[in-house]
């Protein structure tokens, strides 16, 4: 996952010609604090992006940037080994030091909505299963 910090700006960063590179490189996706284009081209790659926004005008690559440096996008610090996953709801970045504590509570959390929906399957309402009845 290659993580951008391109300070906000929506102007198109990335498209067609840098996803193919990327991917040719072996990297998975890409969160971008900037804009991109080429989205058509983006998703017939299947090539994950995570976007401020959408912009036609194209940028001029004349700074090489840097590889394994800390960047914020979106007001989060992001490190060289941080975990970053998105899906369609949004981009969530860990801190290298607290994955494992991170994946531990997320089965948790998977296992009691799984239990929640079972008992939502079975009849029983959501005021009741997370103690929110008032007095009745």
């Amino acid at each position: 996952m290659l993580v951008v910090d391109a300070g906000g700006d929506i102007g198109g960063y990335w498209g067609k010609v840098l996803t193919v590179a990327a991917q040719q490189r072996g990297l998975a996706g890409l969160v971008i604090d900037g804009g991109v284009r080429d989205v058509a081209d983006l998703k017939e790659l299947r090539f994950p992006v995570f976007a401020r926004g959408i912009d036609v005008r194209g940028t001029i690559k004349r700074d090489r940037g840097e590889i394994a440096a800390p960047v914020t996008v979106g007001g989060v610090r992001v490190e060289h080994g941080d975990l970053v996953l998105g899906d369609g709801d949004g981009v969530v970045s860990v801190p290298a030091a607290k994955i494992d504590q991170v994946l531990v509570a997320a089965h948790e959390r998977e296992a009691r909505e799984r239990d929640v929906v079972e008992r939502l399957c079975r009849g029983e309402l959501t005021v009741d299963i997370y103690g929110l009845r008032g007095p009745t």
